[in-house]
């Protein structure tokens, strides 16, 4: 999983530049102090730009958060586009879906601070919420179409709901990033999370 350190704009593009800069201090802003305890001038600060350059790309503080979980959004959708190849067979699509979000790990841990953050404050954000069903949404139709798959072509055993078993999936990690997040390296969420992908996966697997 890429991280903003990594994203590069053109040279010719200064204001794609200077978004990604601003988005870059801010992930560090909130990481460091939390939501609502990052001002506008911090972020200006560690940015080093002028105030206005950062209110002519994001006009509030809340703007700007939600444009970080946009971002991560792409890069966790981009990533999840070239998990695989058409060759593979479904349970090894599977794993290497999660194989991809576990990749993104150390990656999460900010945004799972700030979600945690923002949430205990505004926990009916509406705007927040769309974004977040989206993100649901979105991986469990690719599980789902995954786990048909292996059904049609007889690799899996028939599945009577796949829609509540990409949900119970994408819950699982979930709550292993919650986990890792507030325990650190006490949580083994990498070998966790492959553990019960291999319960999953034998258990679809497994003939009558």
């Amino acid at each position: 999983m890429s991280s903003f350190e990594t994203i590069s704009a053109s040279p010719t593009d200064r204001k794609a530049a200077t978004r990604v800069q601003i988005l870059q201090s801010a992930l560090m802003c909130f990481s460091e102090k939390g939501f609502y305890q990052t001002t506008m001038d911090d972020i200006v600060a560690r940015s080093g730009l002028s105030k206005g350059a950062l209110y002519w790309h994001f006009k509030s503080k809340q703007e700007l958060f939600i444009a970080l979980v946009e971002w991560f959004i792409l890069q966790m959708a981009e990533q999840m586009d070239h998990a695989w190849t058409d060759d593979m067979s479904a349970a090894d699509k599977i794993r290497a879906m999660v194989e991809v979000t576990l990749a993104g790990s150390e990656q999460m841990v900010p945004f799972v601070k700030i979600f945690l953050d923002f949430w205990a404050q505004t926990p009916e954000d509406e705007q927040l919420q769309h974004i977040f069903a989206g993100i649901i949404e979105e991986y469990e139709t690719k599980l789902e179409e995954i786990i048909n798959e292996g059904v049609a072509n007889g690799e899996f055993q028939p599945v009577k709901n796949p829609c509540n078993l990409s949900l119970a999936m994408f819950g699982m990690l979930d709550a292993l990033f919650l986990y890792y997040t507030l325990l650190g390296d006490k949580v083994d969420m990498h070998g966790s999370a492959r553990a019960a992908v291999d319960v999953m996966l034998a258990g679809l697997t497994c003939k009558e």
